[in-house]
């Protein structure tokens, strides 16, 4: 199904681009559970308690279209912004637990519980200036993966997220009573900044957090954290600048705080400022956090855990930078070599033709030569298949023959063409006219077609006919094989130098000279 806001569609049916609804709800309401429902880009509101209501489906909307593409993946979502607008009184989306929605930007909803959207998973979206009467400004029971909460708020709990999970998330600027960022929330691979409680964490309130950055979030108790587990996390700039009632482990805090491995010492940002919470070459959160099965295998970026002797404390994993070697003309097997032996690994490898380079050769490759990149991180090749046949070259062994084209040297001919001088009909083929094919027994020949010379003509007898008393057979010509037909020797028309006739030559006796068998 297709949705484009500018669609001229007469009666849109959602089948094509051309065919698109104007709506997204339009879409909703005409699809079957588990479709896909594809969105262009443009802002999309509506007149009803939400824009979007698909709580009765299970749905998946992709955003990020252009409107022209034919497969979900040549869409871009950063450059195609596609919104879905509450107009500050209306929800964004309200889903079932099940539904899910990809590459939106969810701004400026209004409800009692999830402003933004209520149930199901978004990713790769932005949750922006949403609120809640109650809990949950951007989202309210959900998953949340790869997407940024700025600037929504909720009256009690979540500002930016209430009860879920959120995995790769970015929680900015963010306001509620208790948990500015978020509330009763399970969040790995995290940054909170600039989140704001009127009572207890600024950035988080009673969640678990694994690998977790919190920075410059306030509250009246717990500025970056309050209440929870936190593990392999940095909570540096906060205020006040502890983490009340929190079980913490592995972690960086600003004061001393009780648990196993942590530390009170500067994290050294690239730029809290920004912010950018990186960690610059000689930080102490380096190799500083606990290993496990349930530690992230990779960090917010998508970089390897570890990079180092161990993991990081934070959000983002430390790499020392590793250049991609030039692998452009070399063979695929050497290039992969390269690309090996630099602690890289080999990504997505496609093949198609290119007249410049040589079959086997790379014709291009990203990240490009020269770019540092984190160990461990997939190298894109393009590799040659050479040169792209040129129509009406001859087909390779094995190939058939293009329409129009001359048989190859001992193929059967094709059904109903005629063979070339000299060649035999293929299997099963008829005889065409003029090929000397014998009269089927029983039946009369037809004038003209395929009759035996008559005597006297001189003519020569067409290649496999069978040759008429007073012909003469040409050296190496077959004689006439079987059996004589019993016929009434008293007629010395039906002798041949004492020969029984056969079955043709006597037809032809009869028929065409004259013979009489009386």
């Amino acid at each position: 199904m297709r949705v484009n806001r500018a669609s001229a569609a007469d009666a849109p049916d959602g089948s094509s681009w051309a065919k698109a609804f104007k709506t997204i709800q339009s879409a909703v309401d005409a699809a079957d559970t588990k479709d896909e429902i594809w969105v262009a880009q443009g802002t999309y509101t509506g007149t009803t308690d939400s824009v979007v209501d698909m709580s009765a489906k299970t749905l998946v909307l992709y955003g990020g279209f252009e409107g022209t593409e034919t497969d979900r993946d040549e869409r871009n979502w950063e450059d195609n912004k596609t919104v879905i607008d509450g107009e500050g009184i209306r929800r964004c989306v309200t889903s079932n637990y099940a539904g899910s929605i990809d590459g939106f930007t969810v701004q400026n909803g209004k409800a009692d519980y999830g402003g933004g959207m209520y149930w199901g998973t978004a990713t790769n979206c932005s949750f922006t200036g949403n609120s809640a009467e109650y809990d949950g400004g951007g989202m309210y029971y959900g998953t949340a993966t790869n997407c940024t909460f700025t600037g929504n708020s909720a009256t009690y709990y979540g500002g930016g997220m209430c009860y879920g999970t959120a995995t790769n998330c970015t929680f900015t600027g963010n306001t509620a009573s208790g948990g500015g960022g978020m509330a009763f929330v399970m969040a790995t691979n995290c940054t909170f900044s600039d989140n704001r409680a009127e009572s207890f964490g600024g950035g988080m309130y009673d969640s678990t957090a694994a690998n977790c950055t919190f920075s410059n979030n306030t509250a009246y108790r717990g500025g970056g954290m309050y209440d929870g587990t936190a593990t392999n996390c940095i909570l540096w700039g906060n205020s006040p600048d502890d983490a009340s009632g929190t079980s913490v482990s592995y972690s960086c805090l600003g004061t001393a705080y009780d648990g196993t491995g942590n530390i009170a010492k500067d994290p050294l940002f690239v730029n809290a400022d920004l912010p950018d919470l990186r960690l610059q070459s000689n930080s102490p959160c380096i190799d500083a956090g606990r290993t496990g099965a349930d530690i992230p295998s990779m960090d917010i970026d998508g970089v390897p855990r570890p990079q180092g002797a161990g993991i990081d404390m934070g959000a983002y994993e430390y790499y020392i930078p590793v250049p991609v070697p030039d692998v452009v003309g070399k063979p695929q097997g050497e290039a992969e070599a390269l690309i090996l032996g630099a602690g890289l690994v080999v990504g997505e490898v496609v093949l198609q033709y290119n007249n410049m380079v040589a079959a086997d050769s790379v014709i291009s490759q990203d990240p490009v030569a020269g770019a540092e990149v984190y160990r461990g991180r997939p190298v894109d090749l393009i590799i040659s298949l050479g040169s792209e046949p040129v129509e009406g070259e001859e087909p390779a062994e094995g190939e058939i023959p293009v329409e129009g084209e001359e048989p190859v040297e001992g193929e059967e001919p094709v059904e109903g063409e005629i063979p070339a001088e000299g060649e035999e009909p293929g299997e099963g083929e008829e005889p065409r006219e003029g090929e000397g094919a014998e009269p089927v027994e029983g039946e009369e020949p037809v004038e003209g077609e395929g009759e035996t010379p008559v005597e006297g003509e001189g003519g020569e007898p067409v290649e496999g006919e069978e040759s008429v008393e007073g012909e003469g057979e040409g050296e190496g010509e077959a004689s006439t094989e079987g059996e004589p037909e019993e016929v009434d020797e008293s007629c010395g028309c039906c002798k041949s130098n004492d020969k029984i006739l056969s079955l043709p030559e006597l037809l032809h006796r009869v028929l065409v000279i004259g013979c009489s068998l009386a």
